[in-house]
């Protein structure tokens, strides 16, 4: 499939994210009660029938400066490693491991950055039997910046390497085979603000989920606690159904 993989976003200062779902708490869907609870919290994202977890195997392409990326990128002619996912390019052999405190990686000079940095595309196949309800994908840690395509076409954009990073896509997906393509940048708009004391590395370094929820699913939910007089205390919980605002 052919991808037009030239993006801007991430030097861009005038885009922080594209259609990017608004941020809710985590936590994992499940069809039923009795479904949830035949797992447990360190497991449940990969046993509900609500979720299908990408991680594994992926098909990725790095490149030591992003202007090599070609124009149009073939997934099914180009030539690419296999990956797993979650991984980082420091730990996989395409980079070594750079540890700074407050200090940076390239010449300090904000806002600038060097432009032509390394990137990574990833792409990874899988099956949707019947596109039927809502499907978001969420990329649960990327560092630097990402750019998401399905089929394709562009999807959006996110920076903020230790955020989730959740899609809408349920109008880019076909029954049967899909395919979803991920750019990493390794430094972007928002380096500045990501010099941590840490080793700097770089790469889909979580899970990818792809929700499937249906019209009276609950997207987000809020809790609220109130102490009474007597000393005991209400718990409020309100729900969210299936949020569609995105952030711009």
């Amino acid at each position: 499939m052919i991808y037009s993989l030239k993006k801007d976003n991430y030097k861009n200062f005038d885009v922080f994210s594209q259609n990017l779902l608004t941020p809710r708490a985590y936590f994992i869907p499940f069809a039923d009660r009795e479904e949830l609870e035949k797992t447990d919290i360190r497991t449940e994202r990969y046993n509900s029938s609500r979720v299908a977890v990408l991680s594994g195997d992926w098909k990725f392409k790095y490149y030591a400066g992003c202007s090599e990326i070609p124009k149009e990128f073939n997934t099914d002619e180009e030539e690419m490693d296999t990956v797993a996912v979650p991984s980082m390019w420091q730990y996989t052999g395409y980079e070594r491991p750079y540890y700074v405190n407050q200090r940076y990686q390239f010449k300090v000079n904000p806002p600038y950055f060097p432009e032509d940095c390394p990137a990574g595309v990833y792409s990874k196949k899988f099956i949707i039997k019947e596109v039927s309800g809502n499907f978001s994908i969420a990329f649960l840690g990327v560092a630097g910046s990402l750019d998401v395509f399905v089929n394709g076409k562009y999807v959006g954009y996110s920076e903020g390497s230790h955020n989730t990073a959740e899609f809408d896509i349920t109008n880019f997906l076909a029954d049967g085979e899909n395919e979803v393509v991920a750019v990493v940048h390794k430094w972007c708009n928002g380096t500045y603000i990501e010099a941590q004391d840490m080793f700097r590395s770089n790469g889909i370094f979580r899970d990818v989920l792809i929700y499937r929820t249906g019209d009276n699913s609950i997207y987000d939910f809020e809790a609220k606690t109130t102490y009474n007089q007597d000393g005991s205390y209400m718990l409020d919980i309100i729900p969210v159904f299936n949020l569609k605002s995105e952030m711009c």
